[in-house]
């Protein structure tokens, strides 16, 4: 039966011993949306999946007639209601969408996407709608109805969009731990004016980055085997050129 060479063996131990909780690549469960669906995401208001991307709306209330979450029922939704409650009162969140997943991910880990927000409002300060994205407990928004790089140019049924901006912003994990990702979409409004014009998030390529990874155990064991066979195999050689002749 074929053994492993001594040192080779108290490598491997040695290995698991020391990293029996080391650092592996974190995987974002259908982070690109291939399925077609959201499998490995919780949604809540109008979200779907079309041509590979998440696409959350903030609801077009003649249209869907109300079929997005209220602001009382949104802000239950994972930690957004301490998010929302934080910002200024005079925002008016009447409704919105919003995606999550809990991730498990390592310090120093990068979060990386893809996203576009897409408007039919005019720029106003009563009516600005906007995206976001929340790690844990921090929350960021992407864009929003004032912004200075929306484009006139009319894109999946808006009349403007910021365009794709791929792999910004980034995001680093400061601790290892699990946590809460979440993208979302949100209607702004003074009254019932709030709903009738909606906005919308698009988001493909969520990834995390994990530059510091190592690779599992059993990838350990697998390429320590083929060194072992390896040095096995130039042992039979060497034995094979150095038998006397007969």
């Amino acid at each position: 039966m074929f053994k492993l060479p001594t040192l080779t063996l108290a490598t491997i131990a040695g290995l698991i011993i020391i990293f029996p909780d080391a650092v592996r690549a974190v995987t974002i469960n259908n982070g690109d949306f291939a399925t077609g669906n959201f499998s490995g995401w919780t949604t809540t208001g109008q979200a779907t999946v079309q041509d590979g991307q998440a696409v959350l709306e903030s609801c077009y209330f003649e249209i869907l007639g109300g079929g997005c979450n209220e602001d009382t029922r949104l802000t239950t939704f994972d930690e957004l209601r301490n998010f929302l409650a934080a910002l200024p009162n005079n925002l008016n969140i009447k409704e919105g969408s919003a995606i999550k997943q809990e991730i498990m991910t390592n310090a120093g880990d990068t979060l990386t996407f893809s996203w576009n927000f897409l408007t039919n409002e005019e720029p106003s300060v009563d009516y600005n709608d906007f995206a976001f994205f929340t790690v844990g407990n921090y929350f960021k928004i992407l864009a929003n109805t004032e912004s200075g790089n929306l484009n006139s140019d009319p894109l999946f049924g808006f009349n403007k969009s910021t365009g794709y901006q791929n792999q910004t912003p980034t995001y680093t994990i400061p601790t290892t731990g699990t946590y809460t990702l979440g993208f979302g979409v949100v209607d702004v409004g003074p009254d019932d004016l709030g709903f009738s014009i909606n906005s919308a998030l698009r988001v493909d390529n969520v990834q995390i980055k994990s530059p510091d990874a190592v690779p599992e155990p059993s990838t350990i064991l697998g390429t320590l085997t083929a060194i072992g066979f390896g040095i096995k195999l130039k042992r039979k050689r060497a034995i094979g050129t150095n038998r006397p002749k007969t």
